[in-house]
């Protein structure tokens, strides 16, 4: 089954990507640039797909039918 890291926890995004254990990761348009950084760094050697998304951190939240902000989504295996 597939499961969803929210931006709380960011440090288990990355290293769900560094165990290759992330099938897409998606990022608010508000994501704090060194998190983007890091993310696309581990994706691109764990050759995951990094959507960026036209939704702020608010929004996304929202969407998700959250009371909290999200960043960043990833898409577990």
């Amino acid at each position: 089954t597939n499961t969803i890291i929210r931006d709380s926890e960011i440090p288990k995004t990355l290293k769900a990507l560094q165990a290759k254990g992330v099938e897409k990761v998606y990022l608010s348009k508000n994501c704090p640039k060194t998190t983007v950084e890091d993310i696309q760094h581990y994706a691109s050697l764990a050759d995951v797909q990094v959507i960026s998304l036209e939704m702020d951190n608010e929004e996304l939240g929202v969407f998700c039918k959250k009371n909290f902000f999200i960043s960043v989504l990833a898409i577990t295996a």
